[in-house]
């Protein structure tokens, strides 16, 4: 028995695999010492014990010590070399390419045609590519291999799948003494389809570009591919008159796909610069690096645990004290946009300007400074329900969320791989949506999350020097942000509070009631439509009204603490809803008597009733919420019912009885501009240029809603960068829809809308009435 010492050399994996090739080709049995020595954790890994269980298996041999981590190890053959079928998984993203190393001579000297199959990683650093074994290894050598890559494995997770065809016979020498003029460079480029599309391109570009720059004539093969973790790798095929060089750089996480592409040029470069055959191996791009498993979390722990959010904090962007982390990458790629704001409407800017090749910084201010209504780190957190709204394709919310989906919609993508049951709608699991969602983020080459506040004077900054803000802070803006939008825009076009009337689809009124008249017939005359009371209707729906349940009142919008007793709360809050927007709650109005609201919001005069002839005892006006005249509020009747008990109680107004509400009035804190005055239609802030809105600023509301606005303003940022004129949506559709609300100046009080249908244009059918019709 031979015996080798294992640490001689570099003391690493050649050693290992090249004695069981050797041991299966003449049957010798070798005990090898030391296995690995010279590496920083010795012993066998996953991958070396695949290719020698491998070689003793093709000749039926014996192994001892064969388990990972063993620095001994003996391999006895037990007979010559057996053709045959044979399949091997590594188990990790080791080298597919270096367990066929160690099969490839022992089965071309068997007696007979041999396939083999192994799983695991075909791109790795300090190995040979796939794409060079493959195309440059097989062509220079001659050697009667078929080699076929199924599927790439990239690291962490492999499962890659490689198979060989090798015909016995024997084997030719391979002579390299001189490899003569260059004829053609042959450049493939491997990108996994869970990376952005964009990735291919800009590779391409680079590579004509370098080898334009060296002399090289150029053929460019791009291959998106399916792969279990994301990776891209760039391949240089060297063809010369008399040899083969190859040359592979891959891509790691914040490492520009225009370096990486310069890594594998400069290894061809240095190559073309001396008078070698062969090439050196590993390349000097791959020297002294180490994978890095990016952390993917196997559990959750309780949003409230003070462990798991220090831990949230470390893996995306801060240390425990919520300082900045020291950038990912300093090379910038096309332009830069900065999002401001980590909520449903950030994420979605921050991943449509990178999946299209523009570099982000996205803002998050939690932990750093939290907010009253967040519970957790999370980006995209979702504060109130789980609900993402209707799934169907027909309702208002499934069209818009087929229109994100179009265009490449994050959210909605982990939404539904997230997904719990919930009828109709999108339900999703809370937590593993925060998860997901915050890792995707977090571990995009193109997007920096920086975890700490930003502030006007950030904001001041860099719009001086003409870059791109894509500002999606949310109701719950800071003060500071808020207060330089107030000053920026006029504070009479920056709302604090909601405090809206409830909206009604014009189509499901009952204009057998409803009648069109101006107070005195001032205006057009009919610039509203009127719900006439009579007495006994009047007084019915008072009473209800004073008794219904009202919806709780969170203590940050009163600006108390959490604690406060409820009387102290909606004292506080009213007050601000005063100062702020001069109304009360319609039922708190009713509470000072009953016949308060006659003599106020509901006062009838200057109204004739077409069906008496008469004056009414009452009247509740609407008021049209559109050019189109789809919608209409409900004039001055803000209100806090809970929406079960607005549709009970505003139902019993006469006209209403089965009215469709395509929005409920609320009164709660929320931060909005008034934006037909303030926003351009493609969502930049009027006389700021380069400052983009999304998200619940611009008056959208809604989950769904503000992840759309948000993935528009990051397309139109994008298309600034780039020099390309705005793209408004069409009309028709649910963001020209959304879109044409933000931009209609209709005479009214602006309140924030979610998608309906009450949005869209008429449609042109025979009964545009019909509900379902439409």
């Amino acid at each position: 028995m031979l015996t080798i010492d294992g640490s001689y050399g570099e003391g690493g994996g050649q050693i290992l695999r090249t004695s069981a090739s050797l041991a299966a080709i003449t049957g010798q049995a070798v005990r090898i010492e030391k296995v690995r020595a010279g590496r920083p954790k010795p012993g066998l890994k996953a991958q070396h014990l695949t290719a020698i269980q491998a070689a003793m298996r093709v000749c039926n041999g014996h192994l001892e010590g064969g388990e990972v981590n063993s620095t001994e190890v003996v391999m006895t053959p037990g007979s010559p070399v057996q053709p045959g079928k044979y399949e091997f998984d590594i188990g990790t993203a080791g080298s597919t390419c270096l367990v066929l190393q160690t099969l490839l001579i022992p089965l071309l000297l068997a007696e007979g045609a041999s396939h083999a199959s192994i799983v695991g990683g075909t791109h790795n650093t300090n190995a040979p590519s796939s794409d060079y074994v493959q195309h440059t290894f097989l062509g220079a050598s001659r050697l009667a291999v078929d080699l076929t890559i199924e599927r790439v494995g990239f690291f962490p997770r492999g499962g890659g799948l490689m198979t060989a065809a090798l015909r016995s016979g024997s084997l030719e020498p391979i002579r390299l003494t001189e490899r003569g003029a260059r004829t053609l460079l042959t450049a493939i480029v491997t990108v996994s389809d869970n990376l952005p599309p964009h990735i291919l391109d800009r590779a391409q570009t680079e590579i004509e570009k370098h080898a334009e720059r060296a002399g090289w004539p150029v053929r460019v093969v791009l291959s998106p591919v399916p792969a279990l973790s994301p990776g891209m790798a760039v391949h240089l095929n060297a063809d010369y008159a008399k040899g083969h060089a190859g040359f592979t750089a891959l891509g790691r996480k914040g490492v520009p796909t225009e370096r990486v592409v310069e890594e594998a040029f400069n290894e061809l470069e240095a190559f073309d610069r001396t008078e070698a055959t062969v090439e050196t191996h590993p390349p000097r791009a791959f020297r002294h690096r180490r994978e890095r498993i990016p952390h993917r979390p196997r559990h959750r722990t309780p949003p409230h645990d003070g462990v798991a959010r220090s831990a949230i904090r470390r893996r995306h962007g801060n240390d425990r004290r919520g300082k900045r982390a020291r950038p990912r990458r300093t090379r910038q790629t096309i332009g830069m946009i900065t999002v401001v704001g980590g909520g449903f409407a950030g994420v979605e800017a921050a991943w449509a300007a990178a999946q299209r090749g523009v570099q982000v910084r996205l803002y998050e201010m939690r932990p750093v400074r939290n907010t009253p209504a967040h519970t957790t780190d999370f980006l995209a957190e979702l504060v109130c329900s789980n609900s993402l709204k209707s799934k169907s394709p027909t309702s208002p919310a499934g069209q818009l969320k087929a229109e994100m989906q179009a265009l490449g919609s994050v959210v909605l993508q982990t939404a539904y791989e997230h997904e719990v049951p919930a009828g109709q709608a999108l339900g999703v699991d809370r937590d593993k949506f925060g998860v997901a969602i915050t890792e995707r983020i977090a571990s995009h080459p193109l997007i920096e999350l920086v975890r700490e506040e930003f502030t006007p004077q950030d904001l001041e900054n860099l719009l001086a020097k003409d870059e791109i803000v894509i500002l999606a802070t949310g109701p719950l803006t800071s003060p500071e942000i808020a207060d330089w939008l107030a000053k920026a825009t006029g504070r009479s076009h920056l709302y604090f509070y909601d405090a809206v009337s409830p909206t009604v689809d014009a189509a499901s009124l009952d204009r057998s009631i409803v009648f069109a008249q101006s107070r005195y017939d001032k205006g057009e005359g009919d610039d509203y439509l009127n719900c006439p009371f009579n007495k006994e209707e009047y007084q019915a729906f008072v009473r209800e009204l004073v008794a219904a349940e009202r919806a709780p009142i969170h203590a940050f919008e009163a600006g108390g603490k959490r604690d406060a007793p409820e009387d102290e709360k909606e004292e506080a809050l009213l007050e601000k809803i005063k100062y702020f927007s001069g109304c009360s709650p319609i039922e708190v109005i009713a509470e000072k008597g009953e016949r308060s609201l006659a003599f106020g919001n509901f006062k009838p005069v200057g109204l004739t009733d077409p069906r008496t002839g008469r004056r009414p005892w009452a009247a509740l006006q609407l008021r049209p919420e559109n050019r189109e005249m789809t919608l209409y509020s409900l004039v001055a009747c803000q209100t806090r019912l809970k929406w079960g008990e607005q549709k009970r109680v505003f139902g019993m107004v006469p006209g209403l009885q089965n009215a469709e509400f395509v929005r409920y009035g609320v009164i709660h804190r929320n931060t909005y501009l008034e934006a037909p005055q303030t926003l351009e239609p493609w969502l930049e802030l009027k006389g700021h240029r380069g400052l983009f809105v999304a998200g619940q600023l611009t008056g959208v509301e809604g989950y769904v809603e503000s992840a759309a606005s948000g993935l528009y303003a990051g397309i139109e940022a994008v298309r600034r960068v780039r020099g390309l004129a705005p793209c408004p949506p069409p009309r028709p559709c649910a963001y020209g829809s959304l879109s044409s609300h933000l931009q209609d100046a209709t005479p009214r009080e602006f309140a924030p809308m979610n998608i309906n249908w009450g949005l869209f244009p008429e449609p042109e059918v025979a009964n545009p009435r019909d509900k379902d019709l439409r």
